[in-house]
């Protein structure tokens, strides 16, 4: 079996170091987009109302997801009582450097090389570093922990502290997002079954682990019963479940042709590295073969849900990486051209967009991409082994994604904080804020409630006489008299403005020549 030297735990350290620096450099400062806001809106509300069994958004019970992740949000949030948006991203970025570091760990003793690549490949595939690596969503989380999971069970299968921690893992696992058990027992059930040897043994135990991983769900199942309705609650996480695996046949279909390439579009570089440097040696080994059974199974599982994306497919790629690294030859080299020219484009393509930001005024990214241009053409000059190569582009790569495409975020996202501080001043605390729950707002209600620290509330679920509303202009009741009008910056993708209203259910009259639209309601970028 091929060794790669330059493999050290320093090595690993380093590069560990190296992911983490990147990954949090501007986590701070970008504004959150999508559906992070959700995510930190749940932590905070849970700081404000005290209730950490409920999640909600805007008060409205949130159905589609466990409260797990949520939890170590808010957990960490708790000395301010306020959840930053370093707080809520964060926690990725760790789940993902314990991945690596989990993979490496359970690897080292069997060959440090296999190791040191199975560890790249869980860390450095680009749907995890730069698509979830710092993004604050639940799943690098439940990645960690169905992996952690698969850590301690199949260090010691059959003993029972072994089963027991790894189970309460597996229970963590299904309380941040549920559907850790599909990518750990379909697996480890085939491998056992494969080898009659150990069938029976390993059978059982894996039975035990069942029992013993839905303890953690099922208490905070009571509890939310005592809290709030449980009923609702399971309804509306089936509907979720449900949701991914619906479609008729003319769906399907194309899903079913589609997806394994969506999959190694996220798993490139390395999906590409092992076409090209397979190497068909036999492996013999428990880790492996589980490993080999556990992605096989869980990609064929997601590949049967019309709705399932990539990212659904995040925790079995730790156990791609496994098998990827017994079949990849490390040592294989490269053609010097293929090297060079790619390493020169490179180069040229940091150049000019260093030369952009410049002329958009930043000052300190620029830098950056000029440097990458100068390191690039400078180990251009070299030959290098497929998985050294790689290996330098990732770290390249990442580098330039952050502080390009992810630092960029800066001037295409506006920021909210000074806009929810000036509403949160200039209206009566003694009417409830409501808000239309939908993700364009959610930005905005976030700031407000860090603002005020009182929970807003949601338009399904409010019924106030009296109240102040944000929504879109078009949205206002006959009874809400608009008082500001927050406006977007050119250029953004959301709506063009967003109306601040007084609404009393006792009036008809809607008086819109009180719009006034200051200067400091308008959502502003961060870098202007």
């Amino acid at each position: 079996m091929d060794k790669c030297q330059g493999n050290s735990p320093l090595q690993v350290l380093l590069i560990l170091i190296f992911i983490f620096i990147n990954l949090t450099l501007y986590i701070h400062q970008v504004p959150l987009f999508h559906e992070e806001p959700r995510r930190a809106l749940i932590a905070q509300e849970m700081i404000l109302r005290r209730d950490y069994v409920v999640p909600k958004v805007c008060q409205e019970p949130y159905y589609k997801k466990p409260p797990f992740h949520n939890w170590l949000i808010a957990g960490i949030s708790l000395r301010n009582g306020i959840v930053s948006n370093f707080n809520a991203r964060i926690i990725s970025v760790i789940s993902l450097i314990l991945i690596g570091t989990a993979v490496y760990l359970l690897l080292l003793k069997i060959d440090p090389g296999v190791a040191f690549i199975a560890f790249l490949i869980s860390m450095t595939n680009y749907l995890i570093l730069c698509g979830y690596g710092n993004k604050a969503e639940p799943d690098l989380l439940l990645t960690l922990l169905t992996f952690l999971s698969y850590f301690f069970y199949i260090k010691n299968p059959t003993d029972f502290g072994h089963i027991a921690i790894s189970s309460v893992l597996m229970g963590l696992g299904i309380l941040t997002k549920g559907t850790s058990p599909l990518f750990f027992y379909p697996g480890l059930v085939l491998h056992a079954w494969m080898h009659p040897e150990i069938r029976s043994k390993r059978l059982k135990s894996l039975f035990l682990h069942s029992l013993l991983s839905p303890i953690f769900p099922l208490i905070w199942m009571l509890l939310y019963y005592l809290h709030g309705d449980l009923n609702s609650f399971m309804k509306g996480f089936l509907l979720e479940i449900g949701g991914r695996a619906r479609g008729n046949f003319g769906k399907f279909l194309p899903h079913l042709v589609a997806y394994p390439f969506k999959v190694m579009a996220a798993l490139l570089p390395w999906s590409l590295v092992v076409v090209f440097a397979f190497k068909n040696d036999p492996v013999k080994n428990e880790i492996y073969e589980s490993s080999l059974m556990g992605c096989i199974s869980s990609f064929l599982i997601f590949m049967t849900f019309a709705g399932s994306r990539s990212r659904h497919l995040l925790p079995a790629f730790p156990f791609f990486a496994i098998t990827a690294a017994f079949h990849i030859q490390g040592h294989k080299r490269l053609g010097p051209t293929f090297s060079r020219v790619s390493f020169w484009i490179f180069a040229l393509l940091c150049l000019l967009a260093g030369i952009y930001l410049l002329s958009q005024n930043f000052r300190t990214q620029p830098v950056v991409f000029f440097l990458l241009a100068v390191v690039s053409f400078s180990i251009s000059r070299r030959s290098y082994n497929i998985l050294n190569y790689t290996l330098l582009l990732v770290l390249l790569f990442l580098t330039a994604h952050e502080n390009g495409f992810y630092f960029y975020k800066l001037k295409t996202r506006p920021d909210y904080r000074d806009t929810a501080k000036a509403i949160g001043k200039d209206l009566d605390k003694s009417k409830p804020l409501v808000v239309y729950n939908k993700a364009v707002h959610l930005r905005l209600a976030l700031d407000i409630e860090r603002a005020i620290k009182e929970p807003v509330y949601s338009k399904r679920i409010a019924n106030f006489e009296e109240y102040y509303l944000i929504a879109e202009p078009g949205l206002l009741m006959p009874y809400c008299a608009e008082i500001s009008r927050i406006n977007y910056p050119k250029g953004a993708s959301q709506t063009v403005s967003v109306s601040v209203a007084s609404c009393d259910k006792k009036s008809e009259n809607r008086d819109v020549g009180r719009v006034r639209p200051l200067p400091h309601l308008s959502g502003r970028l961060l870098w202007e």
